[in-house]
């Protein structure tokens, strides 16, 4: 599967070039956006054609350097193994209780300025910091040890 969007009209000449179709930029039904849209059936018919036996990641690379965006539509398991979220720290490891080697997580898609989102030090263990968070929200020893034997936490 291959997304595409050629919505102004560079990018559909774009697109036609690599399907090497010059002769649906000059048709009348698909001459311009609102004929495109009018004619969507007929133009989806005449692209799918034209895409068929096609390798999507071939022509992700083909229309986007010629101007038209596109994306091979990737599963999950492909998205996380694209280098580039390694390289921008989408991906980050950390250690985690109970394992010997560190787990992958996802970090926030966003960098600002010098203070970056990331993982700092080990994940921490199921229950590691209840009693901390349940002091600082104002329980004492005894309710915390109440809740504890109620099953609560």
């Amino acid at each position: 599967w291959i997304w595409l969007s050629a919505n102004f009209q560079n990018q559909y000449e774009a697109l036609c070039r690599v399907l090497d179709a010059p002769e649906l930029v000059g048709d009348q039904r698909f001459r311009d956006v609102r004929s495109r849209n009018a004619n969507s059936a007929d133009l989806k018919a005449e692209l799918t054609t034209r895409i068929a036996g096609r390798s999507a990641a071939e022509l992700e690379v083909q229309l986007m350097e010629a101007g038209c965006p596109a994306s091979k539509v990737r599963t999950t398991a492909d998205v996380l193994q694209l280098p580039r979220l390694r390289e921008r720290d989408v991906l980050v490891e950390a250690g985690t209780p109970g394992r010997d080697e560190p787990v992958t997580l996802i970090n926030a898609g966003f960098v600002t300025g010098d203070a970056q989102p990331g993982v700092r030090g080990p994940i921490p263990a199921l229950g590691q910091h209840t009693d901390e968070v349940l002091r600082e929200l104002g329980y004492g020893d005894g309710e915390i040890e109440g809740l504890r034997a109620d099953g609560a936490i």
